[in-house]
């Protein structure tokens, strides 16, 4: 760190007497050979200027300063301002220099507008010497013709330290729990409900699913499975089937999303097998008998934590291909509706 314009800038006060501001307690070691308490209290002093005490903040400095190389020190300085700790080290080649430099933060702490006033006053230019022509072209001097900054670049004010304080009000907070994810990532449920249609009456439905998703777009793989279900024939009680349904399916959703909702809405294919074996009279032989059916699938997904939601499907399906189970001479004894869906709900994980 340069202390040149920490230099500039208290070479710019006036002195003052050797004053201890009443708001200030100090506490300063250094060599034989590096200004003392007193002078470390001078430049205080003379850089606060005329400000009362009722406008200055009570801290306290403990401040210390150690060679670390034969041409060179290391300042430290850790302050308390009404419990607010901050440290602060800053090397230099001279102890003077860091003398200067811990009175300026010391100073900067105690009273903080000291440093919008100290912006605020330019630089007085050094008195021209006899004889010699004012330099032409140099930078930083209204008037006079020089090197101009490019457009769009702004000059860092000299001298702007951190007093230690966090002032500045903070940026708003984004919601974490944002389900609008801006690139690609994964995704998996656990859903279970109720569901009826391919099998002979209401069943339990239990489903898992895995895809990829972006932002308000999701694709998906489903494995579904539909509970066994017993019925007997209308036609001959003592006749009856015994049936379960296993699926797999392909998805493809939009999904718009509002705060920590999203809303997909899916379409897809299922296709699967359904496992039946009679009952009763009915000579107890296992049939297995495909099924397909194209679906849609509108949803709500609550997102509770960052990646981790309450979710609920709908899933209606149009059935293609679906199971019958005849028998002589009872005749149908079973067969799949044409239409048919599901209610459910579960848990839903994006990662990452």
């Amino acid at each position: 760190m340069s202390l040149l314009p920490l230099a500039l800038l208290l070479a710019l006060r006036e002195p003052a007497p050797t004053v201890e501001p009443t708001a200030l307690e100090l506490r300063w070691t250094t060599p034989s050979s590096c200004p003392d308490r007193a002078a470390l209290l001078a430049t205080i002093a003379a850089t606060l200027g005329e400000v009362g005490d009722q406008a200055l903040r009570p801290i306290t400095v403990v401040g210390r300063v150690e060679p670390t190389t034969p041409e060179g020190f290391i300042l430290r300085l850790d302050l308390d301002d009404d419990g607010h700790t901050s440290t602060r080290e800053l090397a230099g080649p001279s102890c003077e220099e860091l003398t200067e430099a811990a009175a300026l933060v010391i100073a900067i702490t105690i009273d903080p507008r000291l440093l919008e006033r100290m912006q605020e006053q330019p630089a007085a230019p050094p008195p021209p010497t006899p004889g010699v022509p004012p330099p032409q072209g140099e930078p930083g001097i209204e008037g006079e013709p020089g090197i101009e900054a490019e457009p769009g670049i702004e000059a860092e004010p000299v001298g702007s330290f951190d007093s230690g304080r966090d002032d500045d009000a903070s940026p708003e907070p984004t919601d974490d729990r944002s389900p609008r994810f801006a690139r690609l990532h994964v995704l998996a449920r656990v859903n279970a409900g109720l569901g009826g249609g391919p099998l002979p009456g209401p069943t339990a439905a239990l489903s898992i699913a895995l895809g990829l998703g972006g932002p308000q777009w999701r694709t998906e793989l489903t494995a579904t499975h539909w509970t066994p279900r017993t019925t007997a024939s209308p036609h001959n009680p003592a006749v009856g089937v015994h049936a379960q349904l296993w699926t797999l399916g392909a998805n493809a959703c939009i999904e718009p999303a509002r705060a920590a909702l999203t809303f997909p809405s899916c379409a897809g294919v299922l296709a699967g097998a359904v496992h039946a074996h009679g009952t009763g009279e009915l000579v107890p032989a296992s049939v297995v008998t495909r099924w397909v059916a194209l679906a849609l699938e509108p949803g709500l997904t609550w997102w509770f934590r960052p990646r981790l939601g309450l979710c609920a499907r709908a899933r209606g399906h149009v059935a293609l291909a679906r199971p019958a189970l005849v028998s002589e001479p009872s005749g149908t004894v079973f067969r799949g509706a044409p239409v048919g869906g599901a209610l459910l709900v579960g848990m839903e994980l994006r990662l990452p």
